[in-house]
């Protein structure tokens, strides 16, 4: 009735609430609930099992023990870098968010072993590493959550819930394990050869994966020569056979005069004034990989 309603919506004190100037006795303190004892206390506090998962409360001490998944996409640094940054500026400005997210770890128990991973959250884990080892972050402090995954089938199992948890967001297929994405030896030869063409022109690298022209992103340039099927086209099994094509294919771009430029820019649609922009910083730092596409497919 309208009655049970109001005092639902807190509209009316509920039908057993204390008559006003009445005589009340204390109640009993509700005695706290004991913990139950973690089943994995390397990882912290275990303060949840939810049956498919447990949640630890862990701390950059605990979690800096933990390996990191060999499939694992690869570690940028300079992204963890930023990272670690821009946290320590909020920090610093009085945010009390904290990290945002969870680390996810899986607990592989085949073979009678009980080893533990991290499949997703590796640039956060550098960047409060790297936090901690400045003084920013309290690296003894648990309020780190971790989310728990116990895996009884091994390797197979462990592809699962990579993919799982990476089906929200965007993956390269160059970083999808299993028969999707590159093998171990081609993500080593793309990596190395990438990681050094940055060394070369660090300042037409970006972060963002949505960086614009005449930018390149390291994760998006690596995954746009594995899709383009370059490797095998050209045999580039190595590094240094990656790398001189990378730069071959850059000097045959830099040839094309700006009257060339400025035709495909306008049968792409793209604005004149922007484009002429980007192609004035590729011609001053000699890096025109990130202006076309075209030369993927050379």
């Amino acid at each position: 009735d309208r009655r049970d309603l109001a005092q639902r919506w807190g509209l009316l004190p509920p039908a057993d609430a204390p008559v006003a100037g009445a005589a009340t006795l204390p109640e009993e303190p509700t005695p706290a609930p004991t913990p139950a004892p973690s089943l994995f206390p390397e990882l912290g506090m275990e303060v949840a099992d939810l049956g498919f998962k447990r949640v630890y409360l862990t701390s950059v001490e605990q979690l800096v023990k933990v390996p990191v998944w060999r499939k694992q996409r690869i570690l940028r640094p300079e992204r963890a870098m930023q990272i670690a940054k821009a946290k320590a500026r909020e920090l610093s400005s009085g945010s009390t968010t904290g990290m945002p997210g969870v680390i996810t770890v899986y607990s592989d128990a085949s073979a009678g072993s009980r080893s533990l991973g991290i499949v997703d959250g590796q640039h956060r884990v550098a960047a409060l590493i790297l936090m901690a080892d400045q003084g920013t972050w309290d690296r003894r402090a648990k309020n780190v959550l971790v989310d728990l995954y116990e895996l009884p089938s091994g390797e197979h199992a462990v592809v699962q819930l990579f993919k799982e948890i990476n089906s929200a967001e965007p993956v390269k297929l160059v970083d999808m394990p299993g028969e999707d994405g590159a093998d171990d030896a081609e993500r080593e030869v793309l990596s190395e050869a990438v990681d050094e063409l940055q060394s070369l022109y660090p300042d037409m690298f970006k972060t963002s994966q949505r960086c614009r022209i005449p930018h390149v992103n390291a994760d998006v340039l690596r995954d746009d020569i594995y899709q383009s099927d370059a490797l095998r086209r050209h045999g580039l099994r190595t590094r240094k056979k990656l790398l001189a094509w990378l730069r071959q294919s850059n000097a045959m771009l830099a040839e094309r005069d700006e009257a060339t430029w400025m035709e495909l820019a306008e049968r792409a649609g793209k604005n004149r004034d922007t484009f002429a922009a980007a192609l004035a910083k590729a011609t001053k730092h000699g890096f025109f990989l990130g202006m076309d596409r075209t030369w993927l497919m050379s």
